[in-house]
């Protein structure tokens, strides 16, 4: 019989996640599998439709939606982003502190955007895990930043490319001071580094890289949790029509008209 040592902790995870349905739904995922586990998990989020069911969640104060909405039809960048983007993210940059402080977690994972996490994680004394959907967090020399350069620049070009992405700290300096004041820390220019990097990429497509820090795993993707209710009976009549299965194991996307994939030969 197992002793109370060996039994697995379950402990309190907080999921942190800013920007459009492809930052947000992935952490969903997450939170259904650490749910699933016996954590108690609770996911601070923008103000937009959220997947899955039985999630709690804390609002970020900001609806990514409308706020993309705003910045297609302002035909000035500078502006857009000084009267809308700066405005929307010093709130989430507010919210998520307020968010963890009150709640009290023991580990918070996080988006990047989010970059006052590692400084109430610090506060609280607990660990910060950031996450990336594509390698850009952990620096190498055997690829470019994705993003910064489309081809190799070499080893110490490659390494290099990934301070590009790190400029973003400074356009909310500001924010990330005022939430050290609040918490009563030090003044510091620089976001603390996390204590790990979690990159939702599988290792089939992208094998990890020799010289990243043992502290940054490819975990592979983080499916979205399924649909929370079940489809009606015409959705359903539509994709009865669109999938469809060939024979001998093989499937096909489309329909017999307008056939859009195929799976081996023979379809249509």
């Amino acid at each position: 019989m197992p002793n109370a040592s060996s039994a697995p902790r379950h402990g309190r995870v907080l999921l942190a996640t800013a920007g459009s349905r492809g930052d947000v739904e992935p952490f969903f995922g997450l939170a259904a599998v650490l749910q699933e586990a016996g954590h108690e998990v609770r996911v601070a989020a923008p103000d937009d439709p959220i997947p899955g069911e039985g999630i709690d969640v804390a609002s970020l104060g900001v609806s990514f939606r409308r706020l993309a909405s705003m910045t297609q039809e302002s035909r000035n960048g500078l502006r857009a982003f000084r009267e809308q983007i700066r405005p929307a993210m010093s709130i989430m940059l507010a919210r998520v502190v307020d968010t963890a402080m009150s709640w009290q977690p023991d580990i918070i994972v996080f988006h990047p955007k989010l970059l006052t996490v590692p400084v109430v994680a610090e506060r609280l004394g607990i660990p910060a895990l950031d996450v990336g959907f594509t390698p850009v967090l952990s620096p190498t020399r055997e690829f470019p930043a994705p993003g910064v350069a489309s081809r190799s620049l070499g080893a110490v070009g490659n390494r290099l490319s990934y301070r590009a992405v790190t400029l973003g700290e400074r356009l909310f300096a500001a924010d990330i001071r005022a939430a050290r004041r609040r918490l009563g820390l030090p003044s510091s220019r620089r976001v603390a580094s996390p204590a790990g990097s979690l990159i939702a990429v599988s290792p089939t497509l992208r094998p990890r890289p020799a010289d990243w820090p043992s502290t940054t795993h490819l975990t592979g993707d983080w499916p979205a949790p399924p649909a929370p209710s079940a489809l009606s009976p015409a959705v359903r009549e539509f994709l009865s029509a669109l999938i469809h299965r060939c024979g001998g194991g093989v499937w096909g996307v489309g329909t017999e008209k307008m056939p859009l994939l195929i799976w081996d030969n023979g379809c249509w």
